[in-house]
Order: structure tokens, then C-alpha cells, then sequence
């Protein structure tokens, strides 16, 4: 439908809202045009807008009405002999011009409306397609995040895997050396309980001790090595003997019950973390009830009760095992 013009400012109506005068029948824009606001306009119902009359139509509708009157008594007063069916035909004819012009001006009306739809649902359409492609770009990212979690999980569980077998291995040196250092203590003989004295001789010690046990006095070439160990102020630093042979140790260690009563007792040499697991199954064997815990060559072990059954304790999971 072709664009109209406003009969007060003969420019273009185009997409704007504007008012047909139902007596003229031309069409103004809202405001100066029309003589009519946009916020009266909103309030104004159809059939307001449909009978509405420009100012200046409305006051020569006035005029042409009293004219009418009184050409009308003077007509009648001349005797005029026009046929009333011709003024009649004239009439029918200025309301279907107004009425036509009315029509033509509710379509453009329409006709803007779809166009604001149209703008409306295309304006949709492309945020529509906008945002579909950005979802499909989110899926995207979604699917490739996806995949480097489970490549990152793949390598997370290999990394576990790898580390499991380094601590075992880790574990598995850990407990040679820690059986090698031992081992290599197996000659060695720990005596606590004899009082430090000056300029005191250790080997005259062993003789001692070993006339208290009844057994053979060692001899100078017998003995590698005999000194006393570090130990706190307030305890008698105990004294350490390393023999040639680990028969000799072992002889000491069966008499050492000899000396008991003298509160004198020999212990195999311990690593720091063998002497701390011997601690703790002391600990733990009493409070069990277990009526022995010792050492032999270097290895914890405990006993219910006289007669019952050897257990080797190798360390914290073989203590939980103690009932």
C-alpha cells in the first residue's frame, strides 16, 4: 500500500501514528498536524478515533451547519424546485468518500502494525539464530572440556598407578636397608644398668659379667669394639660390645637372666626403627595381655603365655593383628 501524506504538513505518513478527520477525510499526524497528542490518542477508544474531526474541520462543520439552516428556510422561502432525491444522491456520496477515506486510513494503520511485527519477528528470528549458535558453540566447548577430563583422569589414574609402584618399591628398599643395617648389628650386645665410673675399663666390665654368668671370659681379641652410648643426663648411659663372632653374642643373650637381679640386662643392638616398633609392642603386649615380648637377632617378637604360640611383629599392621 503506497505511502499517504499529511494534509497539514504534506509530508509522508509513513510508519508514524496519526488521526483520519471523519470530515475531510484526510489524514494528519499527531501532534501540531492534528492538534491532537500521542497521550491523548493512547486514551482515545475507536470509535473516538473513528468520529474524531479536525479542530478546524469541526468549527466549519459548525458553520456550514447554521449556514445550512438558513439557506434551507430561504430556499423553502423562494419556492427552490431542485428534486430532494438529488440532494439526497450528493449526501450518499460525501459519506462514502468519508467513509472510503476512513477505511484507507485504518489499512495503512494496519499495515504499519504488520510491518512492526515483522520488524518484531525478524528481530526474534535473528536472536533466535544468534543464540542457537552460541549454544551449539557451548555444546562445543562442552564436548572438547569433556574429552581433556577424561584424557586428565586417564593420566590422574596412571600417575596413581605409577606412584602405588614407587612406594612399594620405595617400601621394598626401605626394608632392605632396613634389614641390612640390622644384619649388620646381629654381633652387637647392648648392657644396661652398670653405673659409669672414672677412668673405668670396659673390657674388665665383660670379664666381670661374664664370671657373674658362668660362662668363659672373653678374650681381647674376642671383643671388636666396647663403648658406652650416648644417653640423657638423668640415665646410665648403656654400654655397647661388638664381638668377632655372633655365637659369642648369642651365648650372652641365653645367660643374660643371670644378671637380673642385679638390674643389669643385655638387649640386641636395634636399629631407631626397630627399637621403636620393640617399644610400641611392649606397649601394646601389655595391654593385651601378653606375658612376653623380646627380641632375637634382631627381630620383635611376642607370646600370649608360657607354651602358646610365636608371633613375629613386623611392624603396625602386625600389632593391630594382636588380640
Amino acid at each position: 500500500m503506497a505511502e499517504r501524506d499529511c494534509f497539514a504538513c504534506q509530508k509522508k505518513l509513513g510508519k508514524e501514528q496519526f488521526l483520519p478527520c471523519s470530515r475531510c477525510e484526510h489524514c494528519y499526524h499527531l501532534g501540531k498536524c492534528s492538534g491532537t497528542r500521542k497521550k491523548r490518542f493512547k486514551g482515545m477508544k475507536q470509535g473516538e478515533i473513528d468520529t474524531w474531526k479536525r479542530t478546524s474541520c469541526a468549527d466549519e462543520e459548525n458553520e456550514s451547519s447554521d449556514s445550512d439552516s438558513s439557506n434551507i428556510s430561504r430556499e423553502n422561502r423562494e419556492g427552490d424546485k431542485e428534486p430532494q432525491h438529488q440532494g439526497a444522491t450528493a449526501l450518499q456520496e460525501a459519506n462514502l468518500d468519508r467513509k472510503l477515506g476512513m477505511v484507507l486510513c485504518k489499512l495503512d494503520s494496519v499495515d504499519k502494525k504488520v510491518d512492526k511485527q515483522n520488524i518484531t519477528t525478524q528481530s526474534i528470528e535473528t536472536f533466535m539464530e544468534v543464540l542457537s549458535t552460541k549454544y551449539e558453540e557451548l555444546l562445543a566447548k562442552i564436548g572438547s572440556q569433556e574429552t581433556e577430563m577424561a584424557q586428565l583422569k586417564l593420566k590422574t589414574e596412571e600417575l596413581q598407578k605409577q606412584l602405588s609402584e614407587k612406594d612399594a618399591e620405595i617400601a621394598c628398599i626401605r626394608d632392605s636397608i632396613e634389614s641390612a643395617e640390622q644384619y649388620s648389628r646381629r654381633k652387637n650386645l647392648e648392657i644396661h644398668g652398670i653405673a659409669e665410673s672414672p677412668k673405668e675399663d670396659l673390657f674388665q666390665v665383660l670379664v666381670n659379667l661374664s664370671g657373674k654368668m658362668e660362662i668363659e671370659a672373653p678374650e681381647r681379641h674376642s671383643v671388636e669394639a666396647v663403648h658406652r652410648l650416648k644417653s640423657r643426663q638423668d640415665k646410665v648411659a648403656p654400654i655397647i660390645v661388638r664381638f668377632t663372632d655372633q655365637a659369642t653374642k648369642d651365648l650372652w643373650i641365653t645367660k643374660k637372666k643371670a644378671l637380673r637381679a642385679e638390674e643389669i640386662f643385655l638387649n640386641d643392638n636395634l636399629t631407631k626403627a626397630q627399637g621403636h616398633l620393640f617399644w610400641q609392642t611392649r606397649k601394646q603386649a601389655k595391654e593385651k595381655g601378653y606375658k612376653f615380648a623380646w627380641t632375637k637377632n634382631g627381630k620383635v617378637l611376642v607370646r600370649k603365655e608360657e607354651g602358646s604360640k610365636i608371633i613375629g611383629i613386623n611392624g603396625a599392621a602386625d600389632l593391630a593383628k594382636l588380640t
